[in-house]
């Protein structure tokens, strides 16, 4: 079964300082992983459609948001799992 990986820069934003501009800098944390192969645009969609579900802001993915939840969920109702790295 082949995996396809995709990172997101996930950080808390209390690690964060409360800086915005620090979670265009941060690496990743966790990372999107799928059991079947996802292509890049396919990935791109998904992550769109949840994003837009979720009103998140472009950026906006505190784990400990109401929004990030609703955007996990649908995320895992589409195959994807979130790791650690």
């Amino acid at each position: 079964m082949s995996k396809t990986l995709f990172s997101a820069a996930l950080v808390g934003f209390g690690a964060l300082g409360g800086c915005a501009n620090s979670a265009a800098t941060a690496d990743a944390t966790h990372h999107w992983e799928s059991s079947e192969a996802v292509s890049t645009a396919q990935y791109n969609r998904d992550h769109t459609l949840c994003s837009d579900a979720a009103n998140l802001e472009s950026g906006e993915l505190r784990i400990e948001s109401l929004s990030f939840e609703t955007y996990r969920g649908c995320m895992v109702l589409r195959g994807y799992t979130l790791e650690t790295n």
